[in-house]
């Protein structure tokens, strides 16, 4: 005869207690506590003193895991390391399908502790923390090889800023390989590439220090009109009271890079922000300012010996006694013609047209200082014509 159970009655009190069921996570810690590991994915389990299965399986390991890939250099890893972190990766992944976010999040911990290694879900990419980015394909040359160290650096930087939370020093650093080494980073691909020539959305160069001689400032556009002075003339300009070459038209500078534009700019001391139209504007301001004040302010020299052939000023009292005081009305004539009063009698606004390097000649050759800026100049000829009259 059979017995039928209904549980919604109570059982009598001579039936034993139900066990509650076992669950497998209970099971799992008995038998690690009796020394047996078992890993559900792979099906199969180790008494061995070994707790973990990385490079078990054989070939399976690399199949469980396709979508995700390593992403920049990879760092300084070896061939058996990188399979160890692979196999890691792997072995986490399952950990996360069956729900053991425990012992994944121990094992993404002991990736970042042992290997360096960060690893992203939704990208399903990994990478050695500080070279994950690699050059593109479309990437430019380089100016100058060691600028990859540079840009490594900056980017190893950025990858701790990020991981730290501080997405502002991480924008910083973004921008700041993108405006002064022409550098576009690209976060989603992990690449980055050098932009030689700039585009409508770079602003950017890469600052290369070279040295900016007289050939290639002429080549530049840049010119220097100098005076109608004879080289053979007692009063000539040297080359040193030239004033610097300007910065170069507008035309000139359309023909510069923007490196070469931002050369120009800082070797100024100006900002290096913007386009190109904004960088040739800045130089073409700044050119006829530092023109100006070049011609205004010169280098203080002293004035030469005047020739044999040509008069002194300063003349023996006893001559001058012994010609009767004529000497006077001479000695008057002779700083008038040297000093540009001429037949004309130049005024002192006559003189103020005269450029800076006419001034010193005249100064020159009535013997006088040629130090000072032009007004100084004009003032110290105006009174030795008005001495000498």
């Amino acid at each position: 005869m059979r017995t039928v159970v209904s549980f919604s009655q109570p059982l009598p009190p001579s039936a034993p207690p139900l066990r509650p069921p076992r669950q497998p996570q209970q099971v799992k810690a008995q038998l690690e506590d009796a020394g047996v590991f078992v890993h559900d994915g792979l099906k199969a389990w180790r008494a061995d003193g070994e707790t973990s299965f990385a490079g078990e399986g054989g070939g399976r390991r690399e199949a469980r895991s396709p979508g995700f890939s390593l992403v920049g250099g990879g760092g300084d890893l070896s061939a058996e390391v990188r399979a160890e972190v692979e196999a890691l990766i792997a072995e986490r992944s399952m950990m996360k399908k069956e729900r053991q976010y425990d012992q994944a999040d121990a094992l993404r911990e002991r990736l970042q502790a042992e290997f360096n290694v960060r690893v992203e879900d939704k990208l399903l990419q990994w990478w050695v923390n500080g070279d994950e980015y690699c050059e593109g394909a479309h990437s430019d040359p380089l100016p100058d090889e060691s600028l990859r160290g540079i840009i490594k650096e900056k980017l190893a930087q950025r990858s701790e800023a990020k991981m730290n939370r501080d997405y502002g020093a991480a924008d910083v650093l973004r921008d700041e390989l993108y405006n002064e080494y022409s550098i576009y980073v690209d976060d989603r691909s992990k690449e980055w590439r050098h932009e030689a020539g700039g585009s409508s959305n770079n602003d950017g160069g890469f600052s290369t220090r070279t040295d900016y001689s007289s050939s290639e400032r002429s080549s530049s556009g840049e010119k220097f009109q100098a005076p109608a002075v004879s080289s053979s003339s007692p009063g000539g300009i040297k080359e040193d009271d030239r004033p610097p070459a300007a910065a170069g038209d507008d035309g000139s500078l359309e023909s510069l890079t923007l490196p070469q534009l931002k050369l120009k700019l800082r070797e100024a001391g100006l900002s290096v922000t913007g386009n190109k139209a904004k960088l040739i504007a800045a130089l073409t301001n700044a050119a006829a300012p530092s023109a100006a004040a070049a011609e205004e302010e010169q280098p203080e020299e002293e004035a030469p010996a005047p020739p044999p052939s040509a008069f002194s000023l300063e003349e023996d009292p006893q001559e001058e006694d012994s010609e009767g005081g004529g000497g006077g009305e001479e000695e008057a004539t002779v700083v008038v013609a040297a000093a540009g009063a001429g037949a004309g009698g130049e005024q002192p606004g006559d003189l103020a047209a005269l450029t800076v390097p006419a001034l010193k000649e005249r100064l020159k050759a009535a013997g006088l200082k040629v130090s000072g800026k032009k007004e100084e100049l004009v003032a110290r000829l105006a009174a030795a014509v008005g001495e000498a009259m």
